[in-house]
């Protein structure tokens, strides 16, 4: 064997920051970990299957929307074809699903486990670029007794790791979609909330920014008087008129195939769609105060026959679902709502959980999961599908105990 140098040293590659630890002590920690999470989820009536690592990048992106972007490792093959690494299972799950009939009498279950990929800021030396995801997902139903299996599944998987204590940070999309769309909301501006959420919960004070940059995106309307609207007491053609001479300029040259009075029309119509301000800052006030209410441990929140129905509602969820649940063998589990995580906003449709420890830096998330029940339809499918699944972070599940002794 060729004696290596100090000039041989110097030029060798360097492997890149967030990658796995390559040990072959530490490789074999991990498979013995797999290794005992997938018994628990076979024994659960959980079919393991293998998908691809390289998969194209819109199947991600339809997912989780565009903020995923700037997390995929994508590229441009030699065919012309933008893919990108895995960065998560779930879709690949669901494309697969839709291969075969769609049933609404039995309900699938898969499970996988591997490598998935998502660039991130490693400065800190905290953070995995590529890691080892393993979970499980069940598609074709909805029912509280899935979503609590679910939940106890992803306990179980981290008591295997050897994990004593873990809180569990409950919310729920649909109650708050359900808020929304009491006013009447578009889901444009649904969205926008959700994106937000996380400032509005932070302090109130942020509600001026929030309802200031929709105005700026033409989310929602000024406040105005009648008398200064488009269209104040005469008629449409007359406000026609006026936009067309107000805008002549704007709308000059190449308008595409629509003629200057078709965008006219839709610019018309579009202000008159438009939900005023004060409809928005309404509806932001009164979901700041459902986030404040139902937030904490869960044993600390009262709820009396006198609050909106959403909080008895959500209660009533909340305490069925840790009943079912039960207990978990030597494991110290913790109940807090958090209606204002963002896991998965984009598409998640009912309950969300994250899998939270205490670490010497802060809080830290091991996995988490949640009901999201319209994605096979976003995928491709012809109707909405009951779906629930969760995934757990082996290599931070590791990690952790290494720092805990």
């Amino acid at each position: 064997m060729k004696k290596i140098n100090a000039e041989d040293l110097h030029n060798q590659i360097r492997e890149l920051p967030g990658g796995p630890d390559s040990s072959l002590a530490y490789f074999a920690r991990r498979e013995s970990l797999t290794g005992s999470i997938r018994n628990l989820l076979t024994g659960a009536g959980f079919a393991a299957a293998d998908y691809p690592v390289i998969e194209p990048t819109e199947l991600f992106v339809r997912k989780s929307g565009g903020g995923i972007t700037g997390h995929l490792y994508s590229f441009i093959d030699p065919g012309g074809n933008k893919v990108s690494l895995r960065p998560e299972f779930t879709s690949s799950v669901i494309r697969e699903y839709l291969k075969e009939p769609m049933s609404t009498e039995i309900a699938v279950k898969r499970q996988y486990s591997g490598p998935v990929f998502r660039y991130s800021d490693v400065s800190t030396g905290n953070t995995l670029r590529q890691f080892t995801q393993q979970g499980c997902e069940i598609i074709g139903a909805s029912t509280t007794d899935l979503d609590a299996e679910i939940l106890r599944l992803s306990l179980a998987a981290l008591s295997e790791a050897g994990i004593k204590s873990v809180t569990v940070r409950l919310g729920n999309v649909g109650a708050i979609r359900k808020l929304l769309e009491s006013y009447g909301l578009s889901e444009a501006i649904c969205l926008y909330i959700f994106s937000n959420i996380g400032k509005l919960n932070q302090s109130p004070e942020n509600l001026k920014d929030i309802l200031s940059h929709a105005v700026s995106l033409g989310l929602v309307k000024e406040n105005e008087p009648r008398s200064n609207s488009i269209e104040e007491d005469g008629s449409k053609e007359e406000s026609m008129e006026l936009v067309q001479s107000l805008m002549a300029e704007i709308l000059s040259g190449n308008t595409g195939r629509r003629s200057r009075s078709e965008i006219v029309e839709r610019l018309l119509k579009k202000n008159s769609e438009l939900i005023c301000v004060d409809v928005l800052e309404s509806s932001l006030q009164d979901l700041s105060g459902f986030l404040r209410r139902m937030a904490g441990d869960y044993k600390s929140i009262e709820v009396k026959s006198n609050n909106d129905i959403i909080d008895i509602e959500q209660m009533k969820y909340v305490s069925d679902l840790i009943n079912v649940v039960g207990d978990i063998g030597g494991m110290e589990v913790t109940f807090d709502l958090d209606f204002a995580s963002q896991r998965g906003l984009t598409y998640y449709t009912g309950f969300i959980f994250d899998l939270v420890v205490g670490t010497a830096s802060g809080p830290l998330s091991l996995g988490g999961g949640g009901r999201y029940d319209g994605l096979v339809r976003s995928l491709g499918g012809d109707r909405n599908v009951g779906a629930v699944g969760f995934a757990v972070n082996v290599d931070s599940a590791i990690r952790y105990l290494d720092t805990v002794g």
